[in-house]
């Protein structure tokens, strides 16, 4: 709205106002404000007002309107501002509205004691600016003039803020609903579908965040098998692969969306396609985690146990994976082929593992010192731990097809990170 309303802040009919109402500082204030409503734009009225204000009278040296003529108008200006916040809050959450209004009450108390104070308000600006020509000078003094504004109300209010809550929650009553779940996306966000550069950036983030819960989830089940299934770690695994089954399902969503906005050239297409299929290689290590949980279950439901020798080699190997995949994940987000053969090296430790510990589960068995009903389950822990690290070579084989984290120059970092902690902050993800 700004940007095509913008051209209206030099209209004549503005701009004649302007000189009309100098000497009457109420029409001023109104004037302000109904300018930066049409305009959208506080900065463009208040670029006009200075440009209006530059103008000589009729003896050459001092301003068409002056100091004391123009601040009722930037007061406005002020009030005006405000509706832009409203508007942006509409539909948005609780907390979005309350920011709104505490914008407005800020704005619109501090026009309301300023106006008061225009004549002493002026002389104070006209000593802490340049001295000279008053149509030389009044563009910085309406500057001054707006940053003494809003520095003073900022000081005021600062130690009212608890004040401030009160009066905004009780114009807004009642709490937000939870927002943001723990598997909810950190990054994504879906205004950015149309800047692929962008929204690749920050596909590459969440993905680094949704193996970092794949990891943790690992390092849990071998916690919860090493103290059962009835302790504190286990319910902690059952949270962890759950967040990691719906991030992931969030994260091909959006990569999916980014794929049909048609934005995408051919080498963006191949890399983001590379990034969905480590989305899906680390659903199937949760799925399998999951499997793993199913054969637990079927265990302990025929009143079995695996012993603590057989608890331990299954940890070992939980700890291969748990390498495996951070090491592919650090061969896809440094796009490093070095480190994507290491994966394939280190990939035979888990191979070894499991010919190692299926051996002596059966010596154990023959020994006596196991329960041979619990071969199928151990092996199939087993099996599928195995193919979680052949889910961790998948990764790896990424970065040799060039698959890499996106990454972006400081500033097109800190703009995207933004507009995510502005969608956060209106409910808007």
């Amino acid at each position: 709205m700004g940007s095509v309303m913008k051209p209206l802040a030099t209209s004549p009919v503005f701009t004649d106002l302007m000189g009309k109402v100098s000497s009457i500082p109420v029409l001023g204030v109104l004037l302000g404000a109904a300018m930066t409503l049409v305009v959208q734009s506080s900065s463009a009225t208040i670029a006009v007002l200075q440009n209006f204000a530059s103008q000589a009278g009729p003896d050459g040296v001092t301003s068409v309107i002056g100091l004391a003529g123009a601040i009722p108008i930037l007061l406005g200006d002020n009030i005006g501002t405000t509706i832009t916040a409203l508007l942006a809050s509409i539909g948005q959450s609780k907390n979005a509205k309350r920011t709104a209004i505490a914008h407005s009450i800020f704005n619109i108390s501090g026009s309301f004691v300023f106006v008061w104070l225009i004549p002493w308000f002026a002389k104070f600006v006209q000593y802490i600016s340049p001295k000279g020509n008053e149509v030389e000078v009044i563009s910085r003094q309406i500057a001054n003039a707006h940053t003494t504004f809003n520095v003073v109300c900022t000081l005021v209010w600062l130690p009212l803020i608890p004040l401030m809550v009160k009066i905004v929650t009780t114009i807004i009553p009642g709490k937000d609903k939870k927002i943001k779940a723990a598997y909810e996306p950190k990054y994504l966000d879906n205004k950015m579908i149309d800047q692929p550069v962008a929204a690749m950036y920050l596909v590459s983030q969440e993905l680094e965040n949704l193996a970092g819960f794949a990891a943790t989830m690992l390092t849990q089940l071998k916690e919860a098998i090493s103290v059962g299934k009835t302790s504190a770690a286990y319910d902690k695994f059952k949270k962890k692969l759950e967040t990691v089954q719906h991030l992931q399902e969030d994260v091909t969503e959006y990569i999916t969306r980014l794929f049909s906005s048609g934005n995408l050239t051919e080498q963006q297409s191949e890399q983001t396609a590379g990034l969905l299929y480590v989305t899906n290689n680390i659903q199937r290590i949760a799925d399998r985690c999951q499997d793993i949980d199913g054969i637990w279950n079927q265990i302990e439901s025929k009143g079995m146990k695996l012993s603590a020798t057989a608890n331990e080699e299954l940890g070992n190997c939980i700890a291969i994976t748990w390498d495996l995949l951070n090491q592919a994940m650090e061969a896809v987000k440094e796009g490093s082929s070095e480190q994507a053969e290491q994966v394939f090296k280190n990939k035979k430790k888990m191979n070894k593992a499991e010919k190692k510990f299926n051996k002596a589960h059966l010596n154990r068995v023959k020994e006596q010192k196991c329960d041979p009903g619990l071969t199928m389950g151990f092996s199939g822990i087993l099996y599928n731990l195995e193919r979680e690290a052949d889910n961790c070579v998948s990764i790896a084989e990424e970065a040799l097809d060039n698959t890499g984290f996106v990454q972006l120059g400081e500033d097109a970092r800190e703009f995207a990170m933004d507009a995510v902690a502005e969608s956060v902050a209106l409910g808007d993800k």
